[in-house]
């Protein structure tokens, strides 16, 4: 969906952290006069000082009985997909969507890596960042690293590299050029309700990409839960291709770099 297909729909705001703000100023942008419903899980929070034509329904008694009046629901990733609220309005109808999809569809140009996985992904998606600037690029660094997606300013970045958590992954529906899986294994489960959910949703992130960059130690699971497109798939961590012994960077048996900083060296 498209913030411009919105129309006259009504519209609520899940989440009055970071991206739960950041959603209400893109959708503020695109339709000025558009009412909002805003809705926080916490009782308390200064929710005034977001401007004019916003409702507010605060507490889960006030969230389900307000769920009733709403087309749209722009969730936050800490909101569950599976909380039993999103499951009902879902069933009735209501579409759920995420500000990181809303983006998506707007098909800017500016080419996307996504960068996901249990542990690691702040560091990989940093420093691809750092080498694409390296390299002369235009680089914006995004996402659940603390910058949310709508801080990309196409007239200034030409690649958007995106850090993306299983929260904010398990309903991705856009197309990034590449996604990048670092690692799996279980974590979360209190928002995935199974370790099945949890791999299940990072790698949605995979189904929804050109091209899939995966750690070798992770493919028997993407395997099992990725679909059938003819994405490319390139591996890393495998000792055949690109991987790291110490601080030695190898492509198969040749050296073709080093890594200088200690923290990151991969013990030989």
């Amino acid at each position: 969906m498209r913030a411009a297909d919105i129309g006259t729909q009504r519209v609520a705001v899940w989440g009055l952290g970071r991206e739960g703000r950041a959603a209400i100023a893109f959708l503020r942008q695109r339709h000025p006069s558009l009412p909002l419903l805003v809705l926080d899980d916490k009782a308390g929070q200064a929710a005034n000082s977001l401007g004019a034509g916003i409702d507010y329904a605060v507490g889960p008694d006030r969230i389900a009985r307000a769920l009733d009046d709403i087309d749209i629901i722009v969730k936050s990733p800490g909101v569950s997909l599976y909380r039993r609220e999103i499951q009902a309005a879902r069933a009735a109808g209501t579409h759920v969507t995420s500000l990181l999809n809303l983006w998506f569809a707007e098909q800017l140009d500016v080419t996307t890596v996504c960068v996901t996985g249990t542990k690691g992904k702040s560091t990989t998606a940093s420093l691809t960042a750092h080498i694409l600037k390296r390299l002369g690029r235009r680089v914006a660094l995004v996402g659940n690293i603390g910058i949310p997606i709508t801080g990309i300013d196409s007239a200034t970045a030409d690649i958007a590299v995106i850090e993306v958590s299983s929260y904010q992954a398990a309903d991705f529906d856009g197309l990034c050029e590449t996604a990048v899986v670092t690692s799996l294994y279980p974590e979360h489960i209190d928002w995935h309700l199974s370790v099945e959910n949890y791999y299940r949703d990072k790698i949605n992130l995979l189904n929804h990409s050109r091209r899939r960059i995966i750690h070798r130690a992770a493919a028997e699971i993407v395997e099992r839960f990725a679909d059938g497109s003819s994405a490319r798939q390139d591996f890393f961590g495998d000792e055949r291709g690109i991987h790291c012994c110490g601080a030695e960077v190898l492509d198969g048996s040749t050296v073709i770099g080093q890594v200088r900083n200690h923290y990151l060296a991969r013990p030989p």
